[in-house]
């Protein structure tokens, strides 16, 4: 899916006129206990039975809590279809602001309920005065409405299962300036020109976790230490702000390692499950970089599927698997259909055939997936090839390093469970087996690029949208 992230309007960012000797935070919602206004009395009504507060580990960042929005879908009232926050009270000046500021901290989550194309963080009301939110191109984007600014460089992915900070100081007191921050950096900084924002589209108050209209362009996952201020708050400030997210990813990523040889290493909350794999000295397999014991598939025809449930995992991006493969005896994928399959979420990563088949009979190794690319790749990862080093001496045995196969360096991933599958495909019912060695579940916290393009656009644009369901 493609989604992208809408700041709209023109009333982005004001607080009223205020020199920096007059600096205040004048809102301040944590969502810590509830939707209230800890600063100022602009409090917050919850609107669908998609929204609460989380203190999930993960799902907020300051404080004891934050904002979750799981959008159902469900067209039925009292929600008609849209679940947000419903402010009432103007939270930005309802005459001309000279300088505000804004800063919020989020993150996008596909897998907790139903997205739009567009998905907006908040919009003000009854017009579009501002609003912020993630487009079709799961990029970030903002509004200003009246404006004529026009488009900078390079927009963010935000759909990347990552927290992220967005925040803007509007200036027209000492710099007649708007300054765009993303992740604690300025990137971008443009002339205001004579451009002021309509101080009575916003003057309804605003929504938070969807678009003014409130019928649909819903948020979908977190929101966190939404704040407002009356004057140019400085980059200090933002740092300040960012810095719950920097504390976020870890030094050393969280993983799970099992060599078979005794309890599995892991930073992890897992079970496992193998009831057709049996543990096995690895004997001669050592001379391909097995040790101590490895787990094999045991002598049944079918499916033999090694499972592994990962819950509550750490906010990610991806993850990385590693293992050592080996095809033992008489195992051959022309002849019998034998399969080696990976699954991440019972999707399908790796489906592959490794054999030697009918010994002296067939050329050696035999490995097959239907793509020339990928055969030769397997193929270059072997660490002991047609070899006699397991079971019956007629057959010859191949290990390969699937720790290096570029379809395992990263595997896109967001959600807090994690279903591993790891299947050996059998003819026979004895003489043939898959073994596994070392194996290895990283999380990868991808870093994303602190440059973004800001797109301001006319209303009519706004209006048009196209929806997009995912479950």
């Amino acid at each position: 899916m493609r989604t992208r992230l809408t700041l709209v309007g023109a009333a982005l960012m004001a607080i009223l006129t205020a020199t920096p000797a007059m600096a205040a935070l004048t809102h301040l919602w944590t969502f810590d206990t509830n939707f209230t206004d800890g600063v100022g009395t602009a409090n917050g009504t919850a609107v669908g039975d998609g929204v609460s507060i989380t203190s999930t580990p993960g799902q907020f960042l300051v404080g004891t809590g934050g904002l979750r929005i799981a959008h159902t879908g469900v067209t039925t009232t009292p929600d008609a279809g849209t679940d947000y926050v419903s402010i009432t009270a103007p939270v930005f000046p309802t005459t001309n602001p000279m300088q505000f500021s804004l800063g919020l901290l989020y993150r996008f989550d596909p897998t907790i309920g139903v997205n739009d194309s567009r998905n907006f963080l908040f919009e003000t009301k009854p017009g579009f005065s501002i609003g912020v939110g993630m487009a079709a191109t799961d990029e970030l984007q903002y509004f200003l409405e009246g404006t004529t600014l026009s488009p900078g460089p390079n927009l963010p992915n935000v759909n990347n299962g990552q927290w992220h900070q967005f925040a803007a100081v509007w200036d027209k007191l000492s710099t007649n300036t708007l300054k765009i921050y993303h992740d604690g950096q300025l990137v971008q900084h443009i002339s205001l020109g004579a451009n002021n924002f309509n101080q009575a589209s916003q003057a309804g108050g605003m929504n938070i976790g969807t678009f003014r209209g409130a019928n649909d362009r819903n948020w979908v996952g977190y929101i966190d230490d939404f704040r407002i201020h009356d004057n140019a708050i400085t980059s200090s400030q933002v740092a300040a702000q960012f810095s719950a997210i920097a504390s976020v990813a870890p030094s050393t990523p969280f993983s799970f390692e099992n060599n078979f040889d005794g309890v599995a290493k892991s930073d992890l909350n897992h079970d496992i499950s193998h009831p057709n794999w049996i543990l096995q000295p690895s004997g001669g397999l050592t001379a391909g970089g097995f040790s101590g014991n490895f787990l094999r598939t045991t002598a049944v025809a079918g499916d033999n599927t090694l499972a592994i449930q990962f819950t509550d995992l750490p906010d990610h991006g991806g993850v990385q698997l590693g293992m050592l493969l080996a095809q033992l005896d008489s195992l051959d994928p022309i002849r019998d259909g034998d399969r080696f399959i990976v699954r991440v979420d019972g999707v399908e990563i790796l489906n592959a055939g490794f054999g030697y088949g009918v010994s002296g009979s067939l050329s050696e190794p035999i490995v097959t997936t239907g793509d020339p690319v990928l055969d030769a790749e397997l193929l270059s990862l072997r660490t002991a090839s047609g070899v006699q080093l397991f079971g019956d001496v007629n057959f010859l045995e191949n290990v390969y390093d699937l720790s290096q196969l570029s379809l395992f360096q990263s595997i896109k991933h967001t959600g807090s469970t994690l279903l591993l599958e790891i299947i050996g495909r059998q003819n026979q019912t004895a003489g043939e087996f898959f073994g596994i060695d070392n194996l290895t579940l990283t999380l990868q916290f991808i870093p994303e690029p602190a440059t973004m393009m800001l797109l301001l656009t006319a209303a009519p644009v706004l209006a048009r949208r196209r929806r997009r369901r995912i479950a």
